[in-house]
């Protein structure tokens, strides 16, 4: 027996064992009329006593969400009001879902639906920096940084910080000696988790040195209290760090992570901030960081009313902590209740044995397959765009040669995988001509015409910010060299479009082709009349379009247009509405790219007869009819498994896995398998 084989996935029979302090089953004598639809442990859940912590805990498909939900309409009925109970998941599809859930619920009993509390940890966090953030001397027209334009941050500090070339002034990486580090002058002690960062300087890697950013964050630690404990052990990474910080704060940048810090810091230092919270309802509570586990537990314990819902199989996030749920409701409070639902559950035994095989390097045992999918359905696969090119073109062949038999569409199938192997399924989709979309449409935001709309938007909002000016210029083609170095008549121009309002002005020396001025002309002409007071947002973005003819292509035209629907459609401005801000335009402007950081903003079309792609993160509380997943063998192998299990429990009927041989040379056990893609029902 090797180390994969200890039990890892709870199945229906082990989810069905209920601990000592689990929800009673016998319910009261009257059941409210809103719940008798749900199964009976539903409804135990539901009514379970509201003064105790309650952690709803099953398998994919029992109804885990709507149960939290139903509690929740329930807390409502009881009195509490809708302002004074906070709904939080981890991704705006769930907390979609959830709100939905909620206003059905109280539609039931005549209640108005305008239920703002349902959000994620990243939305409800925004709104709370526009209201609180003052004290803690943050501004609210901060910016929120996406994930690329951190890493773009993590790049620039790399190359600012001049980290190698201080090390070697240092006494690092003179004399490297291959497997010994104390020749390299880098004798830190245990296994650290970014030892590996100092074997060359070569290893530096922005990726990575982003990924020790938000695990130290992730932790509810802030860079300069890890800088000021580990600088003299870590001193490069250190210094791209404090770079960083830096660079954040000049231009008002906060990551992803800073938001939960702030957060927590504000509370902590001003606790009346939460008062009135009455009720927290947690969905996906697996998930939890450090950071996210301080700030729930912080909302909770204005009177200890909590109710969490989750899968412990599900532990996905890269820096999720160890039992969140226990730790919720076993470290803050004394006194919890569970209850255990198991009716429905899409996860059967025989698949769960299935994914333990697996974790043991064992495919011997094959489960029945009663699927529409004809054999042979094993592959070996060598590379990542080889297993894209193939899930593509079975894909393909499978909906035009079932189209009309079995009704079988694009839509039914979805591929959920590493972001890292998206963009090889991508190129292979376009390849063989499958039509696809990603889970919150990320690829809409990175369209040419809607990137330039919302860099604008960005320099309308802080002139100084040069990073967006520079990605302007540049889908001008217009050579940023140019701006530097200039001489001017008179004034100082210190920020690039300072510069470029000096050229159009006429009053800077360069040597400029007359087409070129033209073009520096209209891009500060649109800026400026755009700045000028009291224009909204929808004639903002108008500008913007006529004004760089962003709307002159087929394909301009109908992103530009979905664009300004997304600005005028109601559940935007609801949003809006939820955070408190007065309706200064050029704060309409501060919302919206702090709405669009955050993912907040939804783009996705569902009636699109297209094949869903995703991160197994991303698609949390969403299901397929059939769903394609790639097993990723890693060192940690409990979150390989558990990334396997979230995206088999995304499937409706047919879940099938990929496995590459470099999974099996990996393991401990190789072997030549030469059909590792398993297909399951």
């Amino acid at each position: 027996m090797n180390s994969f084989k200890a039990p890892l996935f709870k199945t229906q029979s082990s989810f069905s064992k209920i601990s000592s302090n689990s929800v009673p089953r016998v319910l009261p004598a009257i059941v409210p009329e809103s719940i008798q639809y749900l199964n009976r442990a539903q409804q135990a859940a539901i009514l379970a006593p509201s003064e105790l912590p309650l952690e709803i805990s099953g398998g994919p498909g029992v109804g885990k969400t709507k149960s939290l939900a139903e509690r929740a309409v329930q807390s409502i009925v009881s009195g509490i009001s809708p302002k004074d109970i906070v709904v939080l998941s981890h991704t705006p599809l769930e907390a979609n879902s959830l709100a939905h859930h909620i206003d059905h619920g109280l539609s039931k009993f005549n209640v108005q639906s305008n239920f703002f509390g349902s959000t994620t940890f990243r939305f409800f966090c925004v709104r709370m920096l526009h209201l609180f953030g003052y004290k803690i001397g943050l501004s609210s027209n901060f910016f929120v940084l996406s994930e690329q334009d951190k890493l773009n941050f993590v790049n620039e500090s790399l190359a600012d910080s001049r980290v190698k070339t201080c090390l070697r002034n240092m006494g690092y990486f003179k004399k490297p000696v291959k497997n010994n580090i104390k020749d390299l002058h880098l004798d830190f002690a245990g296994n650290s988790y970014f030892n590996k960062l100092y074997k060359n300087g070569d290893d530096l890697d922005p990726l990575y040195i982003s990924l020790v950013i938000e695990n130290i964050k992730s932790g509810n630690s802030s860079i300069s209290q890890w800088v000021a404990i580990n600088s003299d052990h870590f001193p490069a990474i250190a210094r791209v760090l404090v770079e960083y910080e830096s660079r954040c704060k000049k231009t008002k940048s906060l990551d992803m992570n800073d938001l939960v810090l702030y957060v927590n810091e504000i509370i902590d230092k001003y606790p009346d901030v939460v008062k009135d919270v009455q009720s927290v309802f947690v969905d996906g509570a697996e998930n939890i960081t450090g950071a996210e586990y301080q700030l729930v537990s912080s909302l909770a314990k204005q009177n200890g009313n909590i109710t969490v819902s989750g899968d412990q199989n599900k532990i996905i996030h890269p820096f999720s902590m160890a039992s969140p749920i226990k730790n919720l409701l076993g470290a803050e409070h004394s006194k919890s209740l569970s209850s255990v639902l198991w009716t429905g559950y899409r996860l059967t035994k025989p698949i769960a044995k299935l994914l333990e095989n697996i974790a043991d390097n064992d495919l011997t045992i094959k489960p029945r397959s009663r699927t529409i999918l004809p054999g042979p359905y094993a592959v070996d696969f060598t590379d990542p765009f080889q297993k894209s090119s193939a899930v593509a073109s079975f894909i393909k062949s499978q909906v035009e040669k079932f189209s009309g038999k079995a009704s079988l569409e694009y839509r039914d199938f979805s591929v959920l995988e590493s972001q890292s192997d998206l963009a090889y399924t991508q190129e292979a989709f376009e390849k063989h001509g499958v039509p696809y979309k990603i889970l919150g449409n990320s690829s809409f935001w990175s369209q040419k015409e809607i990137a330039m709309a919302l860099h604008t938007l960005r320099v309308i909002q802080s002139p100084d910010e040069d990073r967006s000016v520079v990605q302007l210029l540049r889908y001008m083609d217009l050579n940023v060299d140019h701006f530097l170095g200039l001489k001017f008549d008179g004034s100082k121009c210190l920020t690039l479009f300072s510069k470029a309002a000096a050229i159009a002005d006429g009053k800077a020396i360069v040597q400029l082709s007359k087409k070129k001025r033209e073009i520096i002309s209209c891009f500060v002409e649109v800026i400026r009349k755009c700045s000028e007071g009291g224009i909204s947002l929808e004639n903002t973005l108008n500008q913007i379009i006529t004004g760089f003819g962003l709307d002159k292509t087929p394909e301009g035209k109908k992103s530009t247009d979905k664009l300004v629907q997304l600005i005028k459609s109601d559940k935007l401005q609801k949003d809006f509405n939820s955070i408190h801000y007065d309706s200064n335009p050029t704060h309409e402007i501060t919302k919206f790219l702090q709405l669009q950081a955050i993912g907040q903003i939804s783009v996705d079309d569902y009636d699109d007869n297209k094949v869903t792609l995703s991160t197994p993160y991303d698609a949390q509380g969403q299901a397929w009819p059939i769903v394609f997943s790639h097993f990723e063998y890693k060192n940690n192998v409990k979150q390989s498994l558990s990334q396997l299990y979230s995206t088999v429990s995304c499937s409706k009927a047919i879940s099938i896995i990929t496995l590459t041989s470099t999974f099996f040379t990996n393991t401990s056990k190789s072997r030549n398998i030469k059909k590792p893609l398993v297909c399951v029902t």
